[in-house]
């Protein structure tokens, strides 16, 4: 299976662009993604792993997306 989406979340151009802007209050870009993509880049993890509870937090921002990452 081939799946295709961002390269991160986490990018100042693209406020405006892919996110709204201003941003509403509490807005989240990786839940945000995850309803248009089932995977997103994870580019930080080639520096070091991320830490346990950092990696959960991530996976619990995209649970509601029931499509996000159930391709394995």
């Amino acid at each position: 299976m081939i799946c295709i989406g961002p390269a991160g979340w986490d990018y100042a151009d693209g406020k405006g662009v892919v996110y709204p802007h201003p941003a509403p209050h509490g807005f989240d870009p990786l839940s945000y993604l995850a309803g248009f993509f089932d995977t997103v880049e994870i580019n930080s993890t080639h520096y070091r792993p991320a830490p346990a509870d950092v990696a959960l937090r991530w996976c619990e921002r995209v649970d509601a997306r029931r499509r996000f990452g159930n391709h394995v």
